[in-house]
C-alpha cells in the first residue's frame, strides 16, 4: 500500500468529480455499483467542518463487497494523525459466504508509520479456522482456529470469531445511519446491500460468560433474547415489521427487577420505494435522542444522510459518490 498522505484529503461532494461516475445511456440496462465513497462533515465549534473521505466500498459484479477502506484523521499539537484500515474479502465460489478476510491497518502518528496485517480463514460454517499474522520481515505466523489463544487473538484484533455472509454483516454505526452496531455495518444504506438484519443484543459487562440467544416469532415481527444458561434474561430486542415486512420499530431492553427495562426505541420511516428516509432513536423516557434523515437520487442510490441531535442541531452530514461496472 502506498504511504498514506493527506492527499486523501478534504473533498466536497460536488468537487469529487461527477465525471468519475459512469452512467449508462441504455435505459434497459441495470447498472451495478462498483465503488461507493463516503464523504463526511462533522459539527465544529461554530460551523460544520470540511468534508473528508472516510470510507470506500468496492463491489464485484455479483454485488459482493471485495474491499472496504476506512479513513480516520485526528489533530493534536503535533499535527494531523491519520489511519487507514483495509479489509479485503474472498468468497467461497459464487456464494456470499466469506472464506478469507485480510485486515491491514496503517497508522501515522507523530509522523511515524505503523503497519499491522492479519488474515482470517473461515470454515463453511463461518467459524475462524486459521489466523495468519503477517510479520514485518515478510514471514507469517499461523495459528489454528480451534485453539483458545487463537480465538482470543482474533477477538482482540477486532474480528468476530464467526463470520456470516457479508450481505448480513452489519456496518459501523459511526459511519452509518442504519440500525446496526459497528463493527458492524449496520444497515448502511449502500445501493446493493441486501436488507439488514438487526443485531443480536450484546451481554452486559457483569453478565455471565455463557449465554444463549433465542429467537421467538411474533405475528408482526420477532424477539431476540439473550439469556443465561439458567434462563435469566440479559438483553432483548423486539423487532416489529410493517405491512411491507420492513422493520418499523426496534425496542431494546435489558434485565429489570420484575420485567425487561426498555433502554431505547428506534423508529423507521420509508418512501414509496421501500427506502429508509428517516430513523429516530428515543431513550427510555421516550424523548428524542438522535435523528437520521436520508435522501436518494432518481436511481434510488443513497446520496446524503444527516444526523441531528435531540434539539435538531446537525451533528454530521454524509454524502455518497458512486462508480458503476
Amino acid at each position: 500500500m502506498a504511504v498514506l498522505t493527506l492527499a486523501l484529503q478534504v473533498f466536497c461532494f460536488g468537487q469529487a468529480g461527477a465525471d468519475t461516475i459512469q452512467v449508462s445511456n441504455d435505459p434497459g440496462k441495470t447498472e451495478k455499483v462498483k465503488v461507493v465513497r463516503t464523504f463526511s462533515s462533522e459539527a465544529g465549534l461554530k460551523k460544520m467542518r470540511p468534508f473528508t473521505l472516510t470510507k470506500e466500498l468496492y463491489f464485484d459484479t455479483l454485488s459482493r463487497v471485495q474491499k472496504e477502506v476506512g479513513y480516520m484523521y485526528s489533530e493534536s499539537i503535533f499535527g494531523v494523525d491519520s489511519s487507514v484500515v483495509v479489509q479485503e474479502y474472498t468468497y467461497a465460489g459464487g456464494s456470499n459466504t466469506v472464506s478469507f478476510l485480510k485486515k491491514t491497518s496503517l497508522h501515522i502518528v507523530n509522523k511515524e508509520r505503523y503497519k499491522n496485517e492479519v488474515g482470517y480463514e473461515f470454515d463453511q460454517h463461518g467459524a475462524v479456522r486459521k489466523t495468519l499474522v503477517y510479520q514485518p520481515d515478510g514471514t507469517m505466523k499461523v495459528m489454528g482456529g480451534d485453539s483458545e489463544d487463537q480465538q482470543q487473538e482474533a477477538s482482540s484484533a477486532g474480528q468476530p470469531l464467526k463470520h456470516d455472509a457479508y450481505a448480513n454483516y452489519p456496518a459501523p454505526l459511526e459511519d452509518t445511519p442504519g440500525p446496526m452496531p459497528r463493527n458492524a455495518r449496520s444497515a448502511w444504506l449502500s445501493p446493493s446491500r441486501p436488507k439488514r438484519t438487526p443485531p443480536v443484543p450484546q451481554p452486559l459487562p457483569d453478565a455471565p460468560v455463557k449465554t444463549l440467544v433465542k429467537r421467538e416469532e411474533l405475528a408482526n415481527g420477532y424477539v431476540i433474547r439473550e439469556e443465561t444458561t439458567s434462563g435469566k434474561l440479559v438483553a432483548e430486542q423486539r423487532v416489529l415489521l410493517n405491512d411491507q415486512k420492513l422493520v418499523s420499530h426496534i425496542i431494546s431492553s435489558v434485565s429489570g427487577a420484575k420485567q425487561p427495562k426498555t433502554i431505547s426505541i428506534e423508529n423507521f420511516v420509508y418512501n414509496n420505494n421501500g427506502k429508509e428516509i428517516e430513523r429516530t432513536i428515543r431513550g427510555e423516557d421516550g424523548k428524542l435522542v438522535t435523528k437520521y434523515s436520508h435522501a436518494y437520487d432518481a436511481q434510488g442510490h443513497l446520496v446524503k444522510s444527516v444526523e441531528s441531535d435531540k434539539k435538531g442541531k446537525v451533528k454530521k452530514v454524509m454524502q455518497f459518490e458512486y462508480e458503476f461496472h
